[in-house]
């Protein structure tokens, strides 16, 4: 067979096929939130479990609270926690907040 036509299967090698346990999702969204936990600054953790699992934190939230970290050169954490931000997931609207009593 000539080795061009692609009919000649070739050996996968056995660790080309693994998952590596660092690589998996769980093992890298738990690793976020520990090192959310151990420093909230560090955006780059917390906006991989921002919505993991699902919270109703909106992209557009998401996107608001990055912006406002750029204009204030402050971490993502302390634009969630401004009132500045409209809708912003630690701050319920009036509304909710009535509801909620």
């Amino acid at each position: 067979m000539n080795k061009r036509s692609g009919n000649i299967k070739f050996p996968t090698a056995w660790w080309a096929r693994k998952v590596f346990f660092f690589d998996r999702k769980e093992v890298k969204d738990l690793i976020s939130y520990l090192a959310t936990i151990e420093n909230p600054q560090a955006d780059e953790y917390l906006l991989r479990i921002l919505n993991t699992p699902p919270r109703g934190i909106s992209e557009l939230t998401s996107h608001l609270a990055i912006d406002w970290s750029r204009e204030h050169g402050n971490s993502v954490w302390a634009a969630l926690q401004d009132e500045e931000i409209p809708g912003g997931p630690f701050h319920p609207r009036p509304q909710q907040r009535a509801g909620i009593q």
